[in-house]
C-alpha cells in the first residue's frame, strides 16, 4: 500500500520497496541516504540488528522490540491461515490464496504459507499444483520446522489423490455413450466384432440396432431366437452361447438357428434337455465348434459334417456311457475333429477305434467335465494326441509312433519295453495322478530321452522316479507342486526328494538342473525339510518359491541360498496377493549375480523397500502395486527397470 507521504510501501514478495524520489527532493535536502538498499526482505527485520553504539539502556529496548515484533508477525501469520481456510471453505479461492503467500511473505522460513497455499489447490482439486508447492516448502524450510511433517504427509496425500482417475463413462447408459460419445464408426467396427449379453426381451432394440456388427451373442433366460432374428438381420454373427434353452420352446430355438446358420461357427448350449443332437447339427452345416450340455445323441445322424473340428457333448444325466453303436455313428460324422470331449466316459474300447474314424484328434476328454486348462494349441495337419485326460479308470493309455492311443496297464515292466517318446520335452504329472503310480511314471521318464522338464506332486517323487530321473541326461527343470492343505494327507516320506537333490548336489557345477519351482501352498517355513537342500545347488541359475504366506522363519534359509547358489540369476517369491513377513528381502542383497527379482506379495514393509535399493547387481525388479512414489523414485535411480504388476 502505496501512502502519500512517501513511506516505503509492502510488496507480496515480503520487501519493502522505497519510491523514488525526483530531484526537487534532492535539491530540498531529503534526508536519505541515497546508497540505502532499495529491497529490504521482511524476513530481515524480524533478526535482532547489530547494535554498535547505544545510549543507555537502548540495547535492551531494542531486542525487546524485536521479539515482540516476531510475536506479532507470527500471529500475523496464524490469522491470515485461519482467514485464508475460511476462505477457501466459502469457495473464495483467489483471496485465500493472496493470504498464503502474504504468510510466505512475512514467514519464507516457516511450513505454514506452503502448507496454507497447498491446501486451497487441494480444496480446488488441483493436486499437481499442490505437490508443487509442498514440494517448494520441503525444500525452503528445515527439517525441525513443525510444519515440515504435515508438508510431507499432505504431499503423499496430494500424490494419492492425483493418481486416482474415476472412469464416469461405464456410470453412463449405453446409449448416451454410443450416441454422444463414442464416435460411432469407431465403436462398432471392433476388430473382434461386438460381444452382446442378452438376458430378456428389453434389450431386442438395443441389441436389434447393432445387429450386422455384432460376432458374438449369449442369450439366457426366455429369448425367442426367432423373434429376435427376424427384426434385423445377424449377417456376421459367428458365436452363439444358448445358456437355459429348457425354459423356451424348442421351435423358435430350431428355426432361429435357421436363421444365422450360413455365419455360425461356434455354438454353446447348456441344459439342452429337449434337444437331439441333430436337431442342432442340421440346420447349422457350418459349425467349427459345438459344446453341449444334457442334449442326447441316441439318434443317428444323417449326414457327415466335415468343417467339424471341436466337439464336446456332456450328459451328466446318464449314470452309464454311451452305447457302442451311437458313439461309433457320431465318430462317423465328424472324419476332421481335432478335440473330442465326451461325458460320461464310454468304454474303454472307444480308444481303439477312434483313429478308424477320426485320423487327426489331439486333444481328448474323456469323463468329466473340461475347462480351460485344456486348450492347448491344436494343429490341422498334425496326427497323435498331445493331451489326454482319461478320468475313472485304472489303465493308462500312450501314444505309440502312428499317433494311436495303445493301452498299457498299471503294471509296467520297464525293462522290456521298447516305446520311446523322443520329442517328449516337457511332462507334467496332473494331481489326479495316483500316488501309487510310480512305476508308471517311471516308465514314461525312462522312455523319454530328451525330457527337459518335469512338474509333478510331492508325494509323486518317489525313489524309483528319482532314480530314473538321475539317468535324465538333459533335465534341467524340476516344479514340485505340495499337497494342499486341504486335501490328501501325505506321510512326509520325502526319501524319493532327498535322493534327487542328493544327486544333483554331487554333481556340482555339472548338475543339468539349472530352474527351480517351489509351489508350497498356503504356508511355506523350513519345517519342511527337503528346503534345505536347496543352497547346495552349485548350478542353479533361476529359482520361484510361490506361497501365500512365507514366515520370516525363512530368513536364514535366504541367506544360506545367497551363500551357496553363486550362478543364481533369478528369484521370484511370494504368490497373487501374499503376505512376505518383514526382514525376508534383505538377505537377498547378498546375492553375487542376481539379475533379475520378482516379489509377489500385496505389499511390502518399509524396511524391505529401503533394502531394495542396496542390491549391488539388480538389473530387473518386479513389484506388487502400492509403493508409494517417492519410494519408487529412490528405487529408479539405483535399478535400471522396474516394472510394477
Amino acid at each position: 500500500m502505496d501512502e502519500q507521504l512517501g513511506l516505503r510501501t509492502w510488496r507480496i514478495d515480503g520487501a519493502f520497496t522505497t519510491p523514488k524520489r525526483d530531484h526537487r527532493e534532492m535539491m530540498l535536502g531529503y534526508p536519505y541516504n541515497f546508497n540505502t538498499i532499495e529491497n529490504i526482505a521482511w524476513s530481515e527485520l524480524l533478526k535482532n540488528p547489530i547494535v554498535t553504539a547505544q545510549c543507555g539502556n537502548d540495547g535492551n529496548r531494542i531486542a525487546t522490540a524485536t521479539e515482540t515484533l516476531r510475536q506479532t508477525t507470527q500471529h500475523s501469520a496464524q490469522l491470515l491461515n485461519e482467514r485464508a481456510r475460511l476462505l477457501a471453505n466459502g469457495a473464495q479461492f483467489d483471496r485465500a490464496l493472496r493470504d498464503a503467500a502474504a504468510i510466505r511473505a512475512i514467514l519464507p522460513g516457516s511450513g505454514l504459507g506452503y502448507l496454507c497455499t497447498g491446501d486451497a489447490y487441494c480444496q480446488q482439486g488441483h493436486y499437481a499444483a499442490a505437490i508443487s508447492i509442498y514440494d517448494q516448502g520441503l525444500q525452503a524450510v528445515l527439517k525441525s520446522d513443525p510444519y515440515y511433517q504435515q508438508l510431507q504427509q499432505q504431499r503423499i496425500a496430494a500424490i494419492a489423490n492425483n493418481n486416482q482417475r474415476v472412469d464416469i463413462i461405464i456410470r453412463l447408459p449405453l446409449d448416451i455413450i454410443i450416441s454422444h460419445i463414442l464416435p460411432k464408426e469407431r465403436f462398432l467396427q471392433q476388430p473382434n466384432g461386438l460381444y452382446y449379453d442378452l438376458g430378456s426381451k428389453k434389450g431386442h432394440p438395443q441389441l436389434v440396432r447393432f445387429a450386422p456388427y455384432i460376432q458374438s451373442l449369449r442369450v439366457s433366460k426366455k429369448v425367442f431366437l426367432d423373434d429376435l432374428f427376424s427384426r434385423a438381420h445377424f449377417s456376421n454373427l459367428m458365436v452363439l452361447d444358448i445358456l437355459d434353452p429348457y425354459s423356451t420352446p424348442h421351435g423358435p430355438i430350431k428355426s432361429g438357428l435357421k436363421m444365422v446358420a450360413a455365419s455360425l461357427t461356434h455354438l454353446y448350449i447348456k441344459n439342452g434337455y429337449m434337444f437331439q443332437l441333430r436337431d442342432i447339427l442340421e440346420p447349422c452345416p457350418n459349425l467349427v465348434s459345438l459344446t453341449t450340455e444334457e442334449v442326447e445323441i441316441d439318434m443317428p445322424l444323417s449326414t457327415h459334417y466335415p468343417k467339424m473340428k471341436h466337439l464336446s457333448i456332456h450328459t451328466t444325466s446318464k449314470r452309464r456311457g454311451f452305447d457302442e453303436d451311437t458313439v461309433v455313428d457320431l465318430l462317423s460324422r465328424f472324419p476332421s475333429l481335432l478335440s473330442f470331449a465326451i461325458t460320461p466316459m464310454p468304454d474303454f474300447w472307444l480308444l481303439t477305434i477312434l483313429y478308424d474314424h477320426c485320423p487327426y484328434p489331439q486333444r481328448l476328454h474323456f469323463g468329466g467335465t473340461s475347462n480351460s486348462s485344456d486348450n492347448t494349441e491344436v494343429h490341422p495337419s498334425r496326427k497323435g494326441v498331445t493331451l489326454a485326460r482319461l478320468h475313472g479308470y485304472r489303465h493308462f493309455y500312450m501314444q505309440g509312433h502312428d499317433g494311436r492311443l495303445v493301452q498299457r496297464r498299471s503294471a509296467i515292466d520297464g525293462d522290456n519295453s521298447t516305446q520311446a517318446f523322443t520329442r517328449l520335452t516337457d511332462v507334467r504329472f496332473s494331481d489326479g495322478c495316483s500316488f501309487h503310480c510310480g512305476s508308471f511314471l517311471a516308465w514314461i521318464i525312462r522312455n523319454a530321452p530328451n525330457l527337459k522338464a518335469i512338474n509333478l506332486l510331492e508325494p509323486l517323487l518317489q525313489p524309483a522316479v528319482a532314480d530314473v530321473l538321475a539317468n535324465s541326461k538333459h533335465l534341467s527343470k524340476l516344479e514340485i507342486r505340495r499337497l494342499s492343505e486341504h486335501g490328501y494327507s501325505f506321510d512326509g516320506d520325502f526319501e524319493g526328494i532327498f535322493q534327487f537333490f542328493r544327486y544333483h548336489i554331487s554333481m556340482g557345477v555339472q548338475s543339468t538342473l539349472q530352474e527351480l519351482i517351489i509351489r508350497a501352498g498356503m504356508t511355506l517355513s523350513t519345517k519342511l525339510r527337503w528346503l534345505r537342500f536347496i543352497p547346495k545347488l552349485k548350478g542353479l541359475k533361476k529359482l520361484e518359491i510361490l506361497s501365500s504366506h512365507i514366515l520370516k522363519d525363512c530368513v536364514p534359509l535366504m541367506e544360506a541360498i545367497g551363500q551357496g547358489c553363486p550362478v543364481l540369476e533369478k528369484l521370484t517369491i511370494g504368490g497373487y496377493y501374499s503376505k512376505i513377513d518383514e526382514g525376508l528381502v534383505k538377505p537377498l542383497r547378498q546375492y553375487p549375480n542376481l539379475k533379475c527379482l520378482r516379489i509377489r506379495a500385496k505389499s511390502l514393509s518399509d524396511n524391505d523397500l529401503v533394502a531394495l535399493t542396496t542390491f549391488p547387481s539388480l538389473e530387473v525388479l518386479y513389484l506388487p502395486c502400492g509403493v508409494p512414489d517417492f519410494m519408487m523414485e529412490k528405487l529408479r535411480s539405483h535399478i535400471p527397470k522396474i516394472i510394477i504388476e
